[in-house]
């Protein structure tokens, strides 16, 4: 095996190990947190909306270190799905 042959092969044994590590990674539970930005990404609102929710105490938030929020994805979703009603006017309302 000369040097080429070599370096393809420590190269494929890296991308191995690096997929066996992705695989391993997608085993994992999906998350009960999330930050704000994650938050307002998930439901489609700006971060602003979503301080604002969490101002009012319409939404809890956790502060499991000094200077980071995070919101239970369960509240999140519980939130949201309480509050589709249909809108009579405006731009979102339906036309018979």
């Amino acid at each position: 095996m000369n040097s080429t042959q070599a370096d393809i092969a420590e190269r494929i044994g890296r991308l191995a190990s690096l997929v066996e590590g992705l695989v391993q990674a997608s085993r994992l539970p999906p998350p009960r947190f999330v930050s704000i930005a994650n938050a307002a990404l998930r439901v489609g609102v700006s971060v602003d909306a979503i301080r604002d929710l969490l101002a009012r105490g319409t939404l809890r938030g956790f502060r499991p270190v000094k200077g980071r929020v995070v919101i239970e994805l369960a509240e999140l979703d519980r939130l949201v799905l309480s509050s589709t009603d249909t809108p009579t006017v405006g731009r979102g309302r339906r036309r018979k």
